[in-house]
């Protein structure tokens, strides 16, 4: 890992690297901003905000990884904004070339990386997503709705779950949690129209959030596609039921644990979520994959 020769914040020393390589006005003098600022032997790159192609060179001399979540703006275009899959397509065709490992949440991920760049399917390993362990005492258990949780974006297919509650009104309410993302003005209209048995709660807390998972008859996940599929494995490990769409990073988080739907079917989905009502509750995942259990694959891949 990089380690900062003093105390300080990962901001202010990438800061202070930057600037000794801008000052220079050259990216040839980032290896000695780095050597100055940093010490330690691996480049370890988490998000996919990968550095410009010329700037890989500064890292000539770490070991250096980089984690690819998905390659949605490449094989799902449709979902993204132009210019992001532009974007993408140069910082991570770049990363994919100049990294020396190649980390992904899920075998789907590798798959996606092997076919599209065949020459990195030899740098490849497989690190699943970890996530917090359930807490521990009691929380409400009443079941009082539906959860659906994440970024809503075209991808997410939120539209399908409004037809559903739309169409049978007769349902327990659905609960949308998560941010507003992009291109997905058709669903923010019906969203801002306060739809009957629908309520959006935006981004909430842990401590919210863990209320909405204990109330919850089930987490619905319609997703067209996913790198990976996080809330499905927080579901799982806290008892609560999944219906998700029948894509292959949901099979492969959940296993035979989950109903699996074709994302273009509102009559099986509605189905299913009236099923959902009357069902009994999974006892909870206990071997799942914490964040300790991740870092503890990396620093093995690393090594």
């Amino acid at each position: 890992m990089l380690r900062f020769k003093r105390p300080k914040s990962f901001r202010s020393v990438w800061s202070a690297v930057r600037g000794s390589a801008v000052a220079s006005g050259r990216i040839s003098a980032l290896p000695a901003a780095l050597g100055k600022h940093c010490t330690g032997r691996h480049y370890i790159n988490v998000g996919h905000n990968f550095p410009k192609p010329a700037a890989w060179s500064a890292f000539r001399d770490f070991t250096s990884a980089v984690m690819i979540h998905d390659l949605i703006p490449i094989t799902h275009p449709q979902y993204c904004r132009p210019d992001v899959r532009a974007r993408f397509l140069d910082r991570v065709s770049s990363a994919i070339a100049s990294a020396e490992v190649i980390l992904t949440p899920s075998a789907y991920t590798a798959d996606m990386v092997a076919q599209n760049y065949p020459d990195a399917a030899r740098k490849l390993r497989i690190s699943p997503l970890g996530i917090e362990a359930p807490p521990e005492g009691q929380l409400p258990s009443d079941k009082r709705h539906f959860l659906c949780l994440g970024t809503i974006e075209p991808r997410k297919n939120h539209s399908l779950l409004l037809d559903v509650w739309a169409q049978a009104t007769d349902l327990p309410p659905l609960v949308i949690a998560g941010r507003r993302g992009w291109q997905n003005e058709g669903v923010f209209g019906r969203l801002d129209a306060k739809p009957d048995n629908v309520q959006e709660v935006g981004a909430v807390p842990q401590d919210v959030l863990e209320a909405l998972w204990a109330q919850a008859y089930a987490l619905v996940m319609p997703s067209f596609v996913e790198g990976f599929g996080l809330p499905v494995a927080e579901a799982l490990a806290r008892g609560v039921p999944v219906i998700a769409s029948d894509i292959p990073s949901h099979r492969e988080v959940a296993g035979g644990r989950a109903v699996f739907l074709p994302p273009d079917d509102p009559k099986a989905w509605t189905l299913a979520i009236k099923r959902a009502v009357s069902g009994q509750a999974i006892p909870p995942e206990n071997n799942f994959s914490t964040w300790r259990d991740h870092f503890n694959i990396v620093d093995e891949i690393l090594r």
